[in-house]
C-alpha cells in the first residue's frame, strides 16, 4: 500500500513541473502576440516568484489541513491558471493567468507530495523525498515534447486548455483517492 505514495506523488509533480517547459510555449506566444523574448519570459518569471513565495507559506499549513484538500486546491488553481492563459491576448494578462494564478497553484501543491512521502517513509525519508522530487525536475522531458506536439496540432492557446483540463483531472483524482487520505 505504501509503495503507491511515491508514484502518485511523482505524477503530481510531473504535472506541476510542466512549468519548466515554458520555452516550448515562448516562441509560439512571441509570434502570436508579436513580442520579443524579454517580454515572453515575464509570465514564467512571475510564476517562479509566486511559486517560491507560496512554498514556505503552504508548508505552514500542511500539518494543519488535510493533504488531499491542499493538493486538490493547488491542482485546481494550477489548472485554472492554464485554462485562463488560453484567453491571454497580451503579456500582462498571461503574467496574471500563468504567472500569478498557475504559480499560486504550483506553490500550494508542490510541498504536499514531499511531506506525504516523508511521513510514510520515516526510515528512508531522504530517499523517498528524493525519488519524489524527480517528478518535478524530469517533467520537461515528458511534458516539453507533449506540449510541442499539442502546440503544433492545436495551437498554443488550445494547448493551455488541454493541459489545464488534464492537470485538473489527474491531480484531483490523485488528491481524492482513498490512498492519499492522510494528514501529515
Amino acid at each position: 500500500m505504501l509503495k503507491i505514495f511515491i508514484p502518485l506523488s511523482i505524477t503530481v509533480l510531473l504535472c506541476l513541473g510542466t512549468v519548466y517547459s515554458w520555452s516550448i510555449f515562448r516562441k509560439p506566444l512571441e509570434k502570436l502576440l508579436n513580442v520579443g523574448a524579454t517580454d515572453s519570459l515575464l509570465p514564467f518569471t512571475m510564476l517562479l516568484v509566486v511559486f517560491a513565495i507560496l512554498m514556505p507559506i503552504t508548508g505552514f499549513y500542511i500539518n494543519r489541513f488535510d493533504t488531499r484538500l491542499i493538493t486538490g486546491v493547488g491542482g485546481l488553481i494550477t489548472a485554472v491558471g492554464y485554462i485562463l492563459s488560453s484567453f491571454g491576448g497580451n503579456i500582462p494578462t498571461l503574467t496574471i493567468t500563468y504567472g500569478v494564478i498557475a504559480g499560486m497553484g504550483v506553490g500550494i501543491a508542490y510541498g504536499v507530495p514531499l511531506a506525504v512521502v516523508a511521513k510514510w517513509f520515516p526510515d528512508k525519508k531522504g530517499l523517498a523525498v528524493g525519488a519524489t522530487v524527480i517528478g518535478f525536475g524530469l517533467s520537461p522531458l515528458i511534458t516539453a515534447p507533449l506540449a510541442k506536439f499539442l502546440i503544433d496540432a492545436f495551437g498554443v492557446k488550445q494547448t493551455f486548455v488541454i493541459l489545464g483540463i488534464a492537470f485538473a483531472a489527474i491531480i484531483t483524482a490523485i488528491a481524492v483517492d482513498k490512498v492519499v487520505r492522510t494528514s501529515v
